[in-house]
């Protein structure tokens, strides 16, 4: 049997495949806040002592978000987990003495993509979640970078606001999306009940047409340097119709606008939330 993760910044999603990679048993934790590195260790090695005892488990395989060395199996970067850079899943499985494959999840959902379209030329790949992953695929080839962070927009600058550094991710993920809505409203729901409000509440509607507007912007900038053919949105949010119409409606509007000619087609990602784990079970074949 394997172990597949998708280690994200507000849940952590796990299944259980046999050696022909049908699915024998899979599960979603939900943090209830925002958690710490120490606290995602607990659960998965807390997830691990329970699944051992039922499963055979041969190999692991981690999506993960943060920047990711492949090869090492070390975090880095900025991402949803606080001090989640001090976090190497190979170090922390190497007394199990199991395979371990590890990638950032952006990555993995371009290397599921990658496994489904042969036609893909160049490509980009941004997953919207607690914050903004994203990937790059350069002819039909997964692109890393000198130092695995090839791709990671959501860090990139926003806005200087009061001399505070505004990332893209803050602009642009579904976190951003309940945040802002709590801001201006007092109110905490989820970012499904926020589109659901699209057309009855103004707050609403004002939050998720400017999250649209900034990450419509951050692919036709992203697309500008690479010339990709496809663009795929990944996160749960990717399988929200919605979503999906007003981003690819703010796109068209944008690339007119700048005179530009659309040359790309923009999908959300297959599997939509389940892409990167789709992607990390990649790892192993």
């Amino acid at each position: 049997m394997y172990w597949i993760l998708d280690i994200g910044g507000t849940a952590f999603k796990y299944r259980i495949v046999n050696k022909q990679y049908k699915t024998i048993f899979d599960n979603v934790i939900h943090y209830d806040k925002l958690i710490d590195a120490k606290e995602i260790v607990n659960i998965v090695l807390n997830t691990y002592k329970q699944l051992k005892a039922k499963y055979l488990i041969e190999k692991i395989a981690i999506s993960s978000l943060g920047i990711v060395n492949s090869q090492t199996g070390q975090i880095s970067g900025l991402g949803g987990i606080e001090k989640y850079s001090k976090v190497n899943w190979k170090h922390i499985f190497k007394k199990h003495h199991l395979p371990i494959f590890v990638e950032n999840d952006a990555n993995c959902a371009a290397l599921y993509e990658l496994s489904l379209h042969s036609d893909i030329n160049n490509a980009i790949v941004l997953v919207v979640g607690t914050g903004l992953g994203g990937a790059l695929i350069i002819n039909h080839q997964l692109y890393k970078g000198s130092h695995n962070g090839a791709g990671e927009v959501g860090v990139g600058l926003s806005e200087l606001k009061n001399n505070h550094f505004i990332n893209i991710s803050n602009a642009t993920s579904t976190y951003a999306i309940t945040n802002n809505y709590f801001k201006l409203t007092n109110k905490k729901i989820t970012g499904q009940q926020i589109f659901m409000r699209y057309a009855k509440d103004k707050y609403a509607k004002q939050i998720i047409d400017n999250t649209i507007h900034h990450l419509a912007k951050t692919i036709i900038n992203l697309a500008i340097f690479i010339d990709p053919n496809y663009v795929f949105i990944g996160g749960g949010v990717s399988k929200n119709k919605l979503f999906m119409s007003l981003l690819n409606k703010e796109v068209i509007r944008l690339m007119k606008m700048s005179r530009l000619t659309q040359m790309f087609k923009l999908l959300p990602c297959h599997g939509n939330n389940e892409a990167n784990l789709n992607g990390a079970m990649t790892l192993l074949k």
